[in-house]
């Protein structure tokens, strides 16, 4: 997929927010496509995506602490934070490649 406007980074991250939290198959398939276009996206929109999974995680940690009921509804969150680590090795990992050039 190529990102050719504003519009289709846009959509991008609509589709991530929407997939952050489910529990189906689409954050696996918003992983695999994010993966296919991170290249694609703006430093802006990176960060953005890496600090909204962070996010995700403090809130199901608020609402799930001390709470008897909760049903720990966070069948993704591993799954969000080892693509986060994976992605952020990944950038430095190309960050340094770049530096040997």
């Amino acid at each position: 997929m190529i990102l050719n406007t504003e519009f289709d980074r846009d959509v991008i991250c609509y589709a991530f927010r929407y997939a952050l939290g489910r529990n189906s198959y689409a954050p696996y398939l918003m992983m695999r496509k994010l993966d296919e276009v991170w290249n694609q996206l703006d430093e802006f929109t990176k960060e953005l995506i890496l600090r909204e999974i962070l996010e995700h995680k403090k809130f199901l940690e608020r609402i799930n602490k001390g709470n008897e009921w909760s049903f720990n509804d966070n069948y993704d969150l591993s799954e969000w934070m080892n693509w986060r680590k994976n992605r952020i090795r990944m950038d430095k990992n190309r960050e340094i490649d770049k530096g040997r050039k």
